[in-house]
């Protein structure tokens, strides 16, 4: 993942998606998330606090 490029939303190739390991996943986000690092391209998903809402009403956000 450190060499991986930065991405933003306005250059992303057509079919791009949000697909990591569960190794990117915990090494890459998780830990940083939790320590308050700053996250490479978070620019990119919005983060919601899902509890928050209905399971029925989660596809529309």
């Amino acid at each position: 993942m450190a060499n991986a490029p930065v991405l933003f939303a306005q250059n992303l190739p057509l079919g791009w998606r949000f697909a990591p390991t569960d190794q990117q996943l915990v090494g890459h986000y998780l830990k940083r998330k939790r320590h308050g690092d700053p996250i490479e391209g978070s620019d990119i998903v919005e983060v919601i606090k899902f509890c928050n809402y209905n399971p029925g009403d989660l596809a529309g956000k």
